[in-house]
């Protein structure tokens, strides 16, 4: 009897899911409430930026396939599908076309980050990774790291992209939508580069979760994965940020690790990268996402997710790192010790990480310490 590749095996699960026709859901139109003393960016699958206003009409988004680049797209929504609230935010705005529209939301995200800077020292950027409304996870990172910083004043920038939501937790539907995430992530990152421009120079801390580290790491650097984005030149040639500190803490990345971080010195300006502090890497061997519900050679396959679940790949990207920059600190936290009260674990959520006191404590402190 022949036996299965990796890879083949891999495919065979996915085949073998139960799939149907409609199975996610682009989850950017549900915004959360307002939350004050905290700036919030809500951003489309294309990179586009949403107004703060409740401008959108979830009927009438077109009813199309999700593969339709039209789904989900802001600049359809507005300019074909209702053109009459287009021309109320133009209006308000002093705007003629959405790419000027465009601009101003952002330049307007940017003064309200500047505003809670001046009385501020640190920036703290949360990004939160697909398949998951990430209102009530950021408020339980929120608390925990208020907690840590008790008595610092702290601005916040909370990033909603369209990492998707998948109409169930069944694996057929979650990974039909994993590929379309990784796909919007890229743009999502050169919106922040955008925003970021604009941005008063602070102490930078971006703290993300699951595939949230794809937006983050394209965020400061240039990686050689270009796929399937067409701005991939106009990305390229946009500025990382420019903050004199930076420090970027990954939880739980849904990510690979030696092939993304052997690009950090990749910026636009030479030299840049030289600002980035520390890299934090919070993993665990038995999480049930990075690890594809599988083994950890699985993690390598479809989209590599191993630096969130293997050392081995922990190590490889520490050896990368000290060859390009050896004055960057890398610290990886192990969250793979297992819990007596509920067996190994492998809960992939943040609330799972940020209940491991002991494991997320020396999380918090190697990020936000001295």
């Amino acid at each position: 009897m022949a036996l299965l590749t990796p890879k083949l095996l891999l495919v065979v699960l996915i085949l073998a899911c139960p799939l149907i026709a409609f199975t996610q859901d682009n989850y950017i139109i549900f915004r959360p409430h307002p939350k004050k003393s905290i700036t919030r960016i809500y951003i489309d699958r294309h990179g586009n930026v949403y107004p703060p206003e409740d401008s959108i009409e979830k009927a009438k988004f077109p009813d199309t396939s999700r593969k339709n680049p039209e789904y989900a797209d802001l600049r359809a929504y507005y300019l074909k599908y209702n053109p009459a609230a287009f021309q109320r935010l133009r209006s308000q705005y002093g705007v003629d076309s959405f790419l000027q529209l465009q601009d101003r939301l952002i330049r307007d995200c940017a003064e309200s980050v500047n505003t809670q800077l001046a009385h501020a020292k640190k920036l703290i950027v949360l990004i939160h990774g697909f398949n998951e409304y990430a209102e009530l996870p950021y408020d339980t990172l929120e608390t925990a790291i208020r907690q840590r910083l008790a008595g610092q004043d702290v601005a916040w920038l909370e990033v909603y992209w369209d990492g998707l939501k998948a109409t169930t937790e069944k694996p057929g539907h979650v990974f039909r939508i994993w590929r379309r995430a990784n796909l919007s992530a890229p743009y999502a990152a050169m919106t922040l580069r955008k925003l970021f421009t604009l941005v008063n120079n602070t102490d930078l801390y971006i703290v993300t979760h699951s595939l949230g580290a794809c937006v983050g790491t394209r965020l400061l650097f240039n990686t050689l994965e270009g796929r399937h984005f067409p701005f991939t030149k106009a990305w390229k040639q946009l500025p990382a940020p420019s903050q004199s500190s930076v420090t970027l803490a990954v939880l739980a990345p849904a990510i690979a690790g030696k092939r993304v971080f052997r690009c950090i010195d990749q910026t636009v300006s030479p030299g840049d990268y030289r600002h980035y502090k520390r890299l934090i890497v919070g993993y665990n061997k038995y999480d049930y996402a990075t690890t594809k519900s599988a083994r950890l050679l699985f993690s390598r396959l479809y989209y590599s997710t191993s630096l969130g679940c293997n050392p081995s790949e922990i190590r490889r990207t520490g050896r990368v790192l000290r060859r390009i920059d050896a004055a960057l600190q890398y610290r990886p936290i192990d969250f793979t010790s297992p819990d007596i009260r509920h067996g190994t674990h492998r809960i992939h959520h943040i609330s799972s990480y940020v209940n491991r006191k002991p494991d997320f404590g020396r999380f918090l402190d190697t990020t936000f310490g001295p």
